[in-house]
């Protein structure tokens, strides 16, 4: 299993296609 930890001052993901889910400053973590 990978962690990826990154900082950002804003972000979105979209799945598939669908709606995003907007964040402000923080941390985004992707697990894989």
């Amino acid at each position: 299993m990978r962690v990826l930890i990154q900082r950002v001052s804003k972000a979105s993901v979209c799945v598939n296609g669908g709606s995003s889910r907007p964040i402000g400053r923080g941390l985004v973590v992707l697990l894989g």
